[in-house]
């Protein structure tokens, strides 16, 4: 009954600003990350996949989030 990702990431605008960043190099599997990321103004120079080997115990959960989410591993 949960969202996809019920996190709350305006903070991160703030965050950006007070540092005054325009541009990073991002760690993420998700593209909505990335989208989120450029709609505040900051280029994202690279981005730098999470590294997450499957096994038994992830795999449908890993499998889960590259079909279903669009997460590029």
């Amino acid at each position: 009954g949960f969202g996809e990702d019920d996190r709350d990431y305006s903070v991160v605008d703030e965050i950006f600003k007070d540092l005054n960043l325009k541009k990073i190099k991002l760690i993420t599997n998700n593209p909505k990350k990335l989208s989120y990321v450029e709609s505040l103004g900051v280029e994202i120079v690279e981005r730098i996949p999470a590294i997450t080997k499957t096994n038994v115990h992830n795999e449908h959960y890993v499998n889960t989030k590259k079909e279903k989410m669009g997460h590029m591993f």
